[in-house]
């Protein structure tokens, strides 16, 4: 992969960019398809990290061809509200990386992916 973009949804666009990132604004999905069609149309090798909620406003079509590509890395970002008393945001983040490397990684703590 060549770059590296961060698509997320107005309210967290400035975190990402603080870390340097090439982060986008998007909140509807007509701006979303405006920016992603060009890539995969040229076949720009980018990794694409796409805040959950962003990801939801994709039409299926342009979901299936971001997943056909072989330019273009989609990893999902959770981004909804976690609460730490059910403890479901810390397997949101160790299942979105089994999600994106494809392995049955095992974290501390748990047997055979899940919490013992």
């Amino acid at each position: 992969m060549r770059r590296l973009v961060v698509m997320v949804q107005p309210d967290q666009v400035n975190g990402y960019r603080l870390a340097g990132l090439e982060a986008l604004a998007v909140d509807d999905p007509d701006l979303a398809a405006a920016i992603i069609t060009p890539w995969l149309e040229k076949g720009e090798e980018i990794l694409l990290a796409m805040g959950e909620s962003v990801y939801q406003l994709l039409s299926q079509n342009l979901a299936d061809r971001i997943h056909a590509s072989s330019h273009m890395l989609l990893v999902t970002i959770p981004d909804g509200p976690i609460r730490q008393s059910e403890n479901r945001g810390q397997q949101r983040i160790f299942d979105a990386i089994r999600h994106a490397t494809g392995v049955q990684i095992r974290f501390k703590g748990e047997i055979d992916g899940k919490k013992s």
